[in-house]
């Protein structure tokens, strides 16, 4: 299962599990302490499959971890 099918499971599954109510079209919502965990565990595990190298990987696990939330308005 590549990486985008994995991000796209995840992100479906955050935003069934941990809804966002917003005001407005787009209102971000604080994540919870809870949320990000899931998601930095999902981003390591991730990057070990991928076999991210150590020199890229805190890049890597910004830039994931921002787009999951971004994806579900965090």
């Amino acid at each position: 299962m590549s990486i985008r099918n994995k991000l796209s499971i995840l992100s479906v599954a955050l935003m069934l599990i941990f809804p966002v109510i917003a005001k407005e079209k787009n209102t971000f919502k604080k994540a919870s302490t809870s949320i990000v965990e899931i998601v930095v565990r999902e981003c390591k595990a991730l990057a070990q499959e991928e076999k991210i190298e150590k020199i890229d990987l805190n890049f890597y696990m910004i830039q994931c971890v921002n787009d999951e939330l971004e994806v579900n308005k965090f």
